[in-house]
């Protein structure tokens, strides 16, 4: 229900747990255990447990739920961008670009000198022309 909004949260840096195949309730557990806040659109969920610990998003639109979720929560936009792997929320560490070579593109490889690994999916990150784009769609979303 919230996967993009998921996705963005760690674009910010912001530790998010989110897993499509986990039920609702196994999360909203998992939440509470951990002092978490539970972000949903399920009203319906937040009844059988304590209001204290979930946030409830209005809007079907992952634009207008990031700028909920930030306002709400006062949360900075851009100290820790690019800092978490979007995929399993992580911490993603620098990786020399020998190291990762093989599996990145030639052209990123002459381009650019600093990568970035996660240590869990192994997945490469650098600051090429997708890190521009998302620098400039956050700008539109919170503009």
């Amino acid at each position: 229900m919230l996967g993009r909004l998921a996705k963005w949260l760690r674009i910010l840096g912001y530790d998010t747990l989110f897993d499509p195949y986990v039920s609702s309730a196994t999360i909203a557990k998992q939440a509470e255990e951990e002092h978490r806040i539970f972000i949903t659109r399920d009203v319906k969920l937040t009844k059988h447990s304590d209001p204290i610990s979930f946030f409830i998003v209005q809007s079907e639109d992952y634009r207008e739920q990031l700028r909920e979720v930030v306002g709400h929560f006062k949360l900075d936009i851009s100290s820790n961008l690019f800092t978490r792997c979007t995929i399993c929320n992580k911490e993603i560490l620098p990786v020399e670009k020998e190291a990762v070579k093989d599996r990145i593109p030639e052209r990123s490889a002459l381009n650019f000198e600093k990568f970035y690994q996660c240590p869990e999916c192994k997945r490469v990150y650098w600051g090429g022309t997708h890190t521009q784009n998302t620098g400039k769609r956050l700008r539109e979303i919170f503009s």
